[in-house]
């Protein structure tokens, strides 16, 4: 899902290059690394519905979660 839905413009794990980088779309290590600025409320508010100038998109609240799991595994340990 982040590879199809996300990586045109965030960078979804270190070293994977966006395909049009958006200097407003933060990493998803920047945002696993910020969790007082991106709270996982926060996220799923933002995975609810389409955001910048993203296609349509609909995720379950299943899938929400996967991809919040999945940003918050960026964070460095």
């Amino acid at each position: 899902m982040a590879q199809h839905h996300c990586a045109k413009c965030h960078e979804i794990a270190p070293g994977v290059k966006p395909e049009t980088p958006n200097a407003a779309a933060p990493s998803f290590a920047a945002i696993a690394g910020d969790p007082k600025k991106y709270p996982e409320a926060r996220i799923f508010a933002v995975l609810s519905g389409p955001h910048a100038k993203m296609e349509p998109y609909a995720f379950t609240a299943i899938e929400r979660q996967s991809l919040i799991a999945y940003i918050q595994s960026q964070a460095k340990k």
